[in-house]
């Protein structure tokens, strides 16, 4: 209801909203959204991949650049330590963090000690993220979130969106815990990460493709997140995605962007 919609271009959007129904005493919300019949999840190839970064570093870039008012007058957004404050949560849970460090922790030394390297180096890494372009960020773009139609790209589901440093919505674009293409993460990470710089440097300044912190944002978000599923999983086949994952995270370090 607001005129965020108004920033969008056709490459990248939310879906048209007909009619809205808000009864906030039953906290019960309604919407009539547009269909869009596209690519979503998983079938999603590689180049729909790069281009959703890409159109969402430009999106992001033009509202830095711009501050239009429909983006200043929004009040309901999330803060930009959310990603601080979740990282620092997971990291409490004694289960998760205990288990890292214990003799009887099933993962590979290396998986372990990326994990435990990142919570050594967790007040510098913050920091350096704190110093990045604050920008909006839609907090929740995963694959099932993305529609590719007609070569452009819908973006569904909009309710944690808020506040948040450059590149923090390519952790869950590449890693979500719930949805990823774990086969081909590497490559996703190490097309899509020039792509969206070069999508935000159309606009703002951005510091140097170098100098960027996904990597540090994916294991930050979804590190212990992901240890936690796997020790919470109670099937064979289930517990190998998380650890397939974290063993492809360490890859992408291997490999960088």
């Amino acid at each position: 209801m607001s005129d965020l919609g108004a920033t969008f271009s056709d490459a990248l959007r939310w879906p048209v909203c007909y009619h809205a129904e808000m009864n906030t005493e039953e906290d019960e919300f309604q919407l009539w959204l547009e269909y869009i019949d596209g690519v979503t999840g998983l079938d999603l190839t590689g180049d729909m991949y790069e281009q959703a970064a890409l159109e969402l570093g430009r999106l992001q870039g033009k509202l830095h650049a711009k501050q239009p008012p429909a983006l200043q007058n929004l009040t309901n957004l999330s803060h930009a330590n959310l990603m601080k404050n979740t990282y620092l949560h997971c990291r409490s849970w004694p289960v998760v963090y205990d288990y890292i460090r214990s003799e009887d922790c099933e993962f590979p030394q290396h998986v372990r000690q990326m994990i435990i390297d990142i919570d050594d180096r967790a007040d510098e890494i913050l920091a350096r993220i704190e110093q990045l372009p604050l920008v909006l960020c839609h907090r929740d773009f995963w694959v099932n979130n993305l529609i590719y139609a007609d070569g452009n790209i819908a973006l569904i589901d909009w309710d944690t969106s808020g506040w948040g440093y450059l590149g923090e919505d390519l952790a869950s674009l590449i890693a979500d815990e719930d949805e990823a293409d774990i086969d081909h993460m590497v490559e996703c990470y190490q097309r899509c990460v020039p792509a969206y710089y070069k999508g935000f440097s159309e606009y703002a300044y951005a510091p140097p493709v170098a100098d960027h912190c996904v990597y540090e944002m994916i294991l930050l978000v979804f590190g212990y997140r992901l240890v936690e599923r796997y020790l919470h999983t109670e099937d064979d086949d289930e517990k190998t995605k998380p650890a397939h994952m974290l063993q492809k995270i360490y890859e992408m370090n291997t490999f960088p962007a």
